[in-house]
């Protein structure tokens, strides 16, 4: 498993190495969203993940987060 940081408001990109990566929202509180894209342009649409939920990802997608500073999250390649 890996960890990875994001930073508010700054996408990053995920690439699943192997055929698909699961990653998981461990944010706190219910308000705190984990948003991820196929595109990562601020500016389109993001889809969001609630605390405690998962998504399986087959391509690279990109991730951000708008509530916290920083926060780690966990990518389990499958």
């Amino acid at each position: 498993m890996t960890e990875l940081t994001l930073n508010q408001n700054v996408p990053i990109l995920v690439t699943p190495s192997l055929t698909y990566a699961v990653v998981q929202n461990t944010m706190k509180t219910s308000d705190d969203k984990l948003m991820f894209s196929s595109d990562g342009d601020l500016s389109k649409k993001w889809m969001k993940l609630g605390n405690g939920c998962t998504v399986k990802i087959t391509e690279p997608v990109y991730f951000m987060q708008d509530s916290w500073s920083t926060h780690v999250f966990p990518v389990i390649e499958q």
